[in-house]
């Protein structure tokens, strides 16, 4: 048996113990005792009033403080989209502020905001927000979409400087043609991102 073959067979196998992937990731989060969790934003002195006197950096690092919580209460989640929505109402962030609001959405699993904050990321060209934007696609069972944007991603980057963090990119394509049903792209995905590794 060639490696390539015995990694398929362990892949494989690995995504059949798993079940669905995706799902596996977004159901299994680390432990945290329910009293740390709760209200970590609502009363979190980083928390600032949110004005249009506002730099874009002061954004982008109000921002940078949402992607550090590691779990946080629904009263929390209610409280970041609050603040999310208020920045986009000022209507000054930039396309990598856009793609840092994307990513926060995430977090707090608002996936149609965070699709509209990705899109808006991309029409000001800032393309790395191709590879936030496919998690948000599959959430919403936009498969197609989601494969198209890392299809992009890869484009974008192929041979450059950023194009080291493609093993990842052929991964969740993997998952995302395993989710579908469409196995053998899936194993095409995984040797891909198992080539790229060697």
């Amino acid at each position: 048996m060639k490696l390539y073959q015995l990694t398929t067979t362990a892949i494989i196998t690995l995504v059949s113990i798993l079940g669905n992937p995706l799902e596996s990731f977004s159901q299994k989060k680390f432990f945290i005792p329910s009293a740390l969790a709760q209200n970590s934003w609502v009363n979190n002195p980083y928390r600032v009033e949110i004005t249009e006197k506002m730099s874009d950096r002061e954004i982008r690092s109000f921002l940078s403080h949402l992607e550090l919580l590691i779990e946080v209460s629904e009263a929390d989640k209610k409280a970041i989209i609050e603040d999310l929505e208020k920045i986009e109402s000022l209507k000054k962030s930039t396309p990598e502020t856009n793609s840092v609001i994307c990513r926060v959405y995430k977090f707090v699993e608002a996936w149609e905001k965070a699709i509209k904050a990705c899109e808006r990321s991309l029409r000001g060209g800032y393309a790395f927000a191709y590879s936030y934007i496919d998690e948000a696609y599959v959430r919403t069972k936009k498969y197609n979409k989601a494969i198209n944007s890392l299809k992009k991603y890869i484009r974008t980057f192929e041979g450059g400087d950023y194009f080291i963090f493609l093993e990842r990119i052929y991964m969740r394509l993997g998952f995302i043609y395993f989710q579908l049903g469409d196995y053998a792209e899936a194993i095409r995905q995984y040797q891909k991102a198992v080539e790229v590794i060697e």
